[in-house]
């Protein structure tokens, strides 16, 4: 077989995979989304850990796509001996951006779950943009926290999306979550660094 040949099997493969990885990611997302709404209906469980098995199935998927491996920006390889101290510092934020994302993601799971609630404050008992936005970032975040805990490039997209997005969700929807403008400062400070660190560090891979 000649090497177009073997190019053309190389990228249907790649096609596959990344269909597949996120069709069951969306599909973990949505399962989880379904189990944090249902969660005392009757066989909420093997929804809840079918999401899971799913997302990180499809996760997996994604390691074997090269097209997408391809994408991956060369300052988020960790064991790269050449790194340069940007680039240090920037996959120690990230790593440090894990932490919180986590924290973040598991304080937005203690609300859908009802954890420490007064009766009649628990998650029926809030507004349904609330619960919505909630169990939006009760996934996001902790798959976020994945996702850059590994250095790899869909964790900094999905963090940069919940960073946003709950910059939107005060700017925007104040009714939501109050309008906190110290959330906002917060959110955009840390976007700040995060970009600073990546111009810095794409800057010296240039050099």
């Amino acid at each position: 077989m000649n090497l177009d040949g073997l190019d053309r099997m190389q990228l249907i493969g790649d096609v596959i995979n990344l269909i597949a990885g996120t069709s069951f990611v969306m599909f973990g997302l949505v399962a989880l989304v379904i189990a944090a709404i249902r969660r005392r209906a009757a066989g909420v469980r093997a929804i809840f850990l079918l999401g899971i098995w799913a997302m990180m199935y499809g996760s997996q998927r994604f390691n074997y796509c090269q097209l997408l491996l391809a994408l991956e920006p060369h300052w988020m390889v960790v064991g790269a001996h050449y790194m340069r101290a940007a680039t240090d510092y920037l996959v120690l934020f990230l790593r440090l951006m894990a932490g919180v994302s986590l924290i973040k993601g598991l304080y937005h799971w203690v609300q859908v779950c009802g954890i420490g609630a007064a009766p009649g404050q628990g998650f029926e008992g809030h507004t349904i943009a609330w619960q919505t936005t909630t169990v939006f970032f009760a996934v996001l975040d902790l798959v976020a926290a994945v996702g850059l805990w590994l250095a790899a490039a869909w964790g900094a997209v999905l963090w940069l999306a919940s960073v946003v997005s709950m910059s939107a969700v005060e700017v925007f929807f104040p009714q939501v979550y109050g309008g906190s403008l110290f959330v906002v400062f917060v959110e955009t400070t840390l976007l700040g660094i995060y970009l600073f660190l990546a111009i810095v560090s794409a800057r010296e891979r240039a050099t």
